[in-house]
């Protein structure tokens, strides 16, 4: 199978030659497309080509192939890097090119595409091809990336932070094909990196003691995994960045490892606290949790900042006094309101149609909270700065027409009200 723009660089014929042939032959059922590449329709096709083209099937003819075709993939910039990683391997296994086929597959990009696309069996299958013992050539990884980290070592083409990912990613590469004990070295070494690099209470040395801990568990040292276990907790509980999931899902992987050393008690309270932090995290996935996350993050930006006289403030308290005021914490919504509506009078005067939507977000406030009187003097106010800015006609003056008339009516101000009937 292979893209028809591969064909072209590799063919080297002229794009309309070879539309017209690939075109030709799809007409005649011998070329199909399946999933944008090109393939022959069926083993009888398959059989045909290749008795046409017996000729070169000849090693020396085949060396050759594999050679241009290779070259293609690992240097054409037009090359896709999953293509490269189906299509390499596989043209030097079938070319019986062991050296070749092992430097190829120890390329940490060529591993990592084929795991992603989902060959993990094929990638499996080539190691085998290399008459080598599994666990071996599993663990040979681990030197290839150190000696990746070695010739990096004073140059920023692989900072330290990519270096810590990539043992991190080939780690658990190994370690979901069953190489536990071959992956640990990687996730250990990942570890040092992140201790080298990172905050020591920072999220990447969590995640690197957590994936220790799950390598442990994996091949039965659960005593070393508890350890591990309880290092990440630790540091995920002390980090309010951290989501309860997270949390959660260390504190139920540590209850697994306790029940396995007969620590029965604490296994219990651990269980105990998973199972209210699985209800917590459902709480918090709540509309109303979001938006009061939300509240406490506007909060603790408008807190930090020296002066309120700045649009981006006052737009983000009047936000905040909106989330409150749905929360029902009526007196410091109106508080914020207020705070919002004197920000944006400070910064463009208070005629100024900008100062319109705190206005009316406030007196909206008022209604709800039935505070009449101030919500009709504020509708009244965004009335007067309506019509000086020319927008009588406008949908918004209709809605603030509207809402005096309601208002006045509840007062039983029908003098007022009648006016403004819409």
């Amino acid at each position: 199978m292979v893209f028809s723009w591969e064909l072209l660089d590799i063919t080297g014929l002229a794009d309309t030659l070879l539309r017209l042939t690939v075109c030709e032959l799809q007409r005649r059922s011998i070329l199909q497309t399946c999933g944008g590449l090109l393939q022959l329709t069926h083993h009888d096709v398959q059989g045909a080509v290749q008795l046409k083209y017996s000729h070169l099937s000849s090693s020396e003819s085949l060396l050759q192939w594999t050679e241009q075709l290779t070259t293609y993939y690992l240097q054409s910039s037009s090359s896709l890097m999953s293509r490269t990683a189906e299509e390499v391997p596989w043209q030097l296994q079938r070319a019986d090119l062991k050296k070749e086929l092992y430097h190829t597959v120890l390329n940490v990009d060529i591993l990592l595409q084929l795991y992603s696309g989902g060959h993990g069996e094929e990638l499996l299958g080539y190691w085998r091809e290399l008459d080598r013992n599994l666990n071996v050539m599993a663990a040979q990884y681990y030197t290839a990336l150190r000696a990746i980290e070695e010739q990096q070592e004073g140059s920023m083409s692989q900072p330290p932070e990519r270096m810590c990912s990539m043992f991190r990613t080939v780690g658990k590469v190994l370690d979901s094909l069953g190489f536990s004990d071959e992956a640990l070295p990687l996730f250990q070494h990942s570890l040092q990196l992140c201790e080298a690099n990172f905050e020591p209470d920072g999220v990447e040395i969590a995640q690197a003691f957590t994936d220790i801990a799950d390598t442990y568990t994996h091949i039965s040292r659960y005593g070393a995994a508890e350890e591990y276990y309880y290092q990440a907790l630790a540091i995920y509980e002390a980090n309010p960045d951290v989501s309860p999931a997270q949390v959660l899902k260390v504190v139920e992987a540590l209850v697994g490892v306790l029940e396995k050393l007969n620590g029965a008690d604490v296994a219990q309270a651990l269980s105990t606290k998973a199972f209210a932090m699985k209800n917590m995290t459902k709480m918090t996935h709540t509309p109303s949790n979001i938006l009061k996350s939300r509240a406490a993050k506007l909060e603790q930006y408008c807190s930090q900042q020296e002066s309120e006289d700045d649009p981006a403030i006052a737009h983000k308290l009047n936000e905040m006094a909106v989330l409150l005021s749905l929360f029902g914490d009526a007196s410091l919504a109106e508080e914020l309101f207020l705070r919002s509506w004197k920000a944006y009078e400070s910064q463009y005067g208070d005629s100024d149609v900008k100062v319109v939507t705190p206005l009316q977000n406030l007196a909206l406030f008022y209604t709800k909270t039935d505070c009449l009187e101030k919500a009709t003097s504020l509708y009244e106010e965004v009335y007067e700065i309506l019509k000086k800015n020319s927008a009588t006609s406008s949908q918004q003056m209709t809605e603030v027409i509207g809402k005096l008339a309601t208002l006045y009516r509840q007062q039983n101000r029908l003098d007022l009200a009648e006016p403004f009937q819409v």
